[in-house]
Parts: structure tokens; sequence; C-alpha cells
């Protein structure tokens, strides 16, 4: 792609951004900013869920409860599973709190984190700038979703691996063509590339 063909959808959600906000300031079907708000309305029962995982992770704030505790914390027969028809707490930072404790929350955005920058550092500018936003708009949508135990993060990730896969091959053929002699961290000699 060209830089203007990198530039412009990134130029263009700029722009739109200042009207979007406007218009979910406005409305209640955003549940992020609903939470933000401080507003229940809207919450699809999460305002009830929230408080027993909240509970449990102020019970063991550094390390949690281990591995699989957020899906026991509800009790699947209770009257708050029955009404909400789930036992998820639709708050990955939540979840992850009560499984393993800020230590927890820490090691996994942590290596998202590390994972998302390491990978997009040969990418074209514009290309990061997006991935970056991206991974960003997924940590913001995890407050209020179940995002790394639903189908769609492992679609994210495996498309997210194909791009940096991608723009691994697109910097090695960069060198290629500048005529370096340095292709997945080798030393070649002149014609041998």
């Amino acid at each position: 792609f060209t830089v203007r063909k990198r530039v412009l959808p990134l130029m263009l959600g700029l722009l739109s951004l200042p009207i979007l906000l406007a218009v979910a300031a406005t409305s209640n079907s955003i549940r992020l900013l609903t939470v933000l708000s401080g507003n229940a309305e809207g919450l699809s029962g999460r305002d009830v869920i929230w408080p027993f995982f909240e509970a449990a992770f102020a019970q063991s704030p550094m390390f949690g409860w281990g591995v699989g505790a957020g899906k026991v914390l509800v009790d699947p027969d209770s009257l708050t599973a029955h009404l909400l028809g789930t036992t998820a707490a639709h708050n990955e930072y939540l979840r992850i709190g009560v499984d393993g404790g800020y230590v927890g929350i820490f090691l996994v955005m942590g290596y998202m984190s590390a994972w998302t920058w390491y990978w997009s550092r040969g990418l074209f500018r514009s290309d990061q700038i997006i991935l970056r936003l991206l991974m960003f708009a997924f940590a913001l949508q995890s407050i209020t979703d179940n995002t790394l135990i639903a189908a769609t993060a492992t679609v994210l990730f495996v498309w997210m691996s194909a791009v940096f896969a991608r723009g691994r091959i697109e910097a090695e053929d960069r060198i290629m063509v500048a005529g370096h002699d340095q292709v997945h961290g080798l030393d070649l000699a002149p014609g041998q590339a």
C-alpha cells in the first residue's frame, strides 16, 4: 500500500472521532461510557454480577484465588445466575483479578502489550499506529466484556499474527531491495541474499 492509502483511513478515523464521541455521549448503548458515567442503565446485569467479583478480588488482591476461580465464583443454580443467564463477569480485569490478582492482570496485559509492541516495530508507521490503537481499543472493551475467553479473541490474535508476519516479510523485502546484507539477523556476504 502507498502512504496515501495508509494515512487516509487513519486521518478519516481521527477526523470522525469527535463526531462519534458526540453521538456516543448522548447514547446509553455504549457500555464503556455508561460504566464511566456511573449509570447502571444498559449494563445488561453487569451491575448485579460485578459485586461478586469485586468482593472476591478485594479478599485476595495480590495473587487472586487461582486460575478458574472466577468460573466457580457465582453458583450456576443461584437466582443471580438464572436472572442474568450467566456467571461470567463480563469484565476481563475483574475476572483476571479474581483468578490471578494484580500480578495476573500485570502479566496478561504486560505480555499482550509487549507482544504488540515488539512485533509491530517493523511495520510501516501507519500500520504500527493502527495496530497499537486496535489493542488499546481491545483493552478498553475488556472493561465491559469477556474479550479473552470469547472466540473473537482468537480471530483477532490470528489476524494480528498474520499482519505481523506480513510486516516481517515486507521489512525483509525492503532490506533486500535496499541492498543491505543482513536478513533474518544473519550477516550475509553480498550476492548471497
